[in-house]
């Protein structure tokens, strides 16, 4: 097999899976696509034995919406939606059984996510949030994220393509990495930062011409250099109180946690549009105080996040990922806000309520499809589905 380049985060090299020891089980919660040669593999096994058919008998289903060889079958989950072959220990039966090599492809990379630009030739690896190590990982690595590139013969076929054709995704490795800069600029704020990668989401989505895009970009890290005045405030709208107060009272995801600190907000945070207006303006003094504790935390899940969803050109859409990004922030904001205080709750504390925020954000926002398209439903039911209603959610 040929060596490829990986591109991956550096604080990857220092991530395990905890297993039983997790707070929380990536078993559970959620659907597991299982894919086609493992899940013929698992029927072949059911043949080979009373034992084998046991194993497995009742725990894996055909998936009547496969749309790829990827999902072509599905875990079964029980009544309190555990996968069936997660035993009492929160430990898997297959690998206990098999050993890992004969997990589904969506259980041996979960939470590592794989993509492959075509046109770069390399291959990347990144970390989900959805998982809670994975997000204290990010947290406890104390600087600015840094990337290392690595050959490895081992070239992941389930992988995200990201395709290349004469249009800005011609430039969307570099156009992820100016998002990357931004992001990691001391010049601003995390609420200016998120402000500027929407600006230059409305240039890039409004330039016709490809070759332009060099230029937009390098126009964009010249106000890396000197600090420019982004008025980010007059963003928060009350069409974003609107949005948000819809949602958090009528949607429910699968995740437990997130619903709990949703439904938090919504009394301390949600009340009405100007204490929503007033808690968010403070968002600034928060992050300056986490930043005094945690100084790269938050810039550093906003890094991960735009680096592992090939921000802003996943599914083609400029749109829709601003959107998402955006949302993201939002309710991190909208929950930190409420959840941590930082006069009174000790180092400690303000990291387990800064992880349980981040990780179950990611696993309600990235996980449950249901929750977001609800979302983005809303948005266009109320022809608020462009880049300029973006800028507002946040």
């Amino acid at each position: 097999m040929p060596q490829h380049n990986t591109l991956y985060p550096e604080y990857m090299k220092d991530f395990q899976c905890i297993a039983d020891k997790c707070e929380d089980t990536c078993c559970a919660g959620w659907t597991v696509t299982i894919d086609k040669p493992t899940y013929k593999q698992y029927k072949r096994k059911q043949k080979q034995s009373k034992e084998q058919r046991s194993f497995f008998q009742g725990k894996i289903d055909l998936n009547s919406n496969s749309k790829s060889s990827l999902d072509f079958g599905l875990m079964r989950m029980d009544e309190q939606g555990k996968c069936k072959f997660l035993n009492n220990e929160n430990l898997c039966s297959i690998v206990l059984e098999y050993g890992p090599d004969e997990l589904c492809q969506t259980c041996k990379v979960f939470p590592r996510s794989f993509s492959v630009y075509k046109k770069n030739e390399h291959q990347e690896m990144s970390l989900s949030t959805a998982c809670p190590e994975a997000t204290r990982k990010i947290i406890d690595f104390n600087k600015k994220m840094t990337f290392s590139f690595e050959l490895s013969e081992k070239f992941n076929s389930y992988s995200f393509i990201q395709g290349i054709q004469m249009n800005e995704k011609f430039y969307a490795f570099e156009i992820r990495f100016t998002v990357i800069k931004i992001l990691q600029s001391d010049l601003y704020t995390l609420n200016e930062k998120i402000a500027l990668i929407g600006l230059l989401c409305k240039k890039i989505n409004e330039e016709e011409n490809l070759h332009f895009i060099p230029e937009i970009l390098n126009s964009f890290e010249e106000l890396l250099t000197e600090k420019v005045n982004i008025n980010h405030l007059e963003y928060g709208s009350y069409f974003s109180y609107e949005l948000i107060d819809f949602i958090t009272k009528t949607k429910r995801t699968s995740n437990k946690m997130f619903n709990g600190l949703v439904q938090s907000a919504v009394e301390n945070v949600l009340k009405d549009n100007k204490l929503y207006k007033e808690k968010l303006n403070k968002f600034d003094e928060f992050e300056t105080e986490i930043q005094k504790i945690f100084p790269y935390a938050l810039e550093n899940y906003l890094v991960n996040y735009v680096f592992k969803n090939n921000f802003p050109f996943k599914n083609d859409s400029v749109v829709n990922n601003l959107i998402l990004l955006n949302i993201h922030f939002l309710f991190i904001k909208m929950m930190a806000i409420n959840e941590i205080n930082i006069e009174y709750d000790t180092k400690e504390e303000i990291y387990v309520k800064l992880t349980n925020v981040i990780y179950s954000t990611g696993r309600a926002l990235e996980h449950d499809a249901y929750y977001f398209d609800a979302m983005l439903n809303e948005l266009k039911e109320n022809n608020h589905y462009s880049i300029a209603h973006a800028l507002n959610i946040m």
